[in-house]
């Protein structure tokens, strides 16, 4: 049996807190600038409000391709404009972290949702889990 002592565990606590809020605050940038541009060791999910106007459809979305991905074979199956990429990230082994933000972007006008994923995942040759 491991034992943590509570400094260690605050630290590791203080330290998750921190890289989600970061994340957090990267997926509210760029949503405001109404962009799907992301640098860094992220993933992403990013959807224009072309087709939802809230965080559970955006959701729903992201989360409605895994009637695409093959979970025996590891594959996604999707048919053309479709893809698995979204669910994908969303199920990745290694995500420890996890931040969304939205905005209107008023080019448009319309709204964006963003949720960044660190580390990414989607990594090509390897699998979601």
């Amino acid at each position: 049996m491991c034992v943590v002592d509570q400094y260690a565990k605050n630290s590791i606590l203080n330290y998750h807190k921190e890289v989600r809020d970061y994340v957090g605050h990267m997926a509210q940038q760029v949503a405001t600038n109404c962009s799907s541009e992301v640098k860094g060791p992220y993933g992403r999910n990013v959807l224009p409000g072309y087709y939802v106007n809230n965080w559970p459809g955006a959701v729903s979305s992201w989360a409605g391709e895994f009637t695409y991905y093959n979970h025996a074979r590891k594959f996604c199956s999707a048919q053309r404009n479709t893809s698995c990429d979204e669910y994908i990230q969303m199920i990745w082994r290694d995500t420890v972290s996890v931040g969304c933000g939205d905005s209107t972007c008023f080019e448009l006008p319309l709204k964006y949702f963003v949720c960044l994923y660190y580390p990414r995942g989607n990594i090509p040759g390897q699998t979601p889990y």
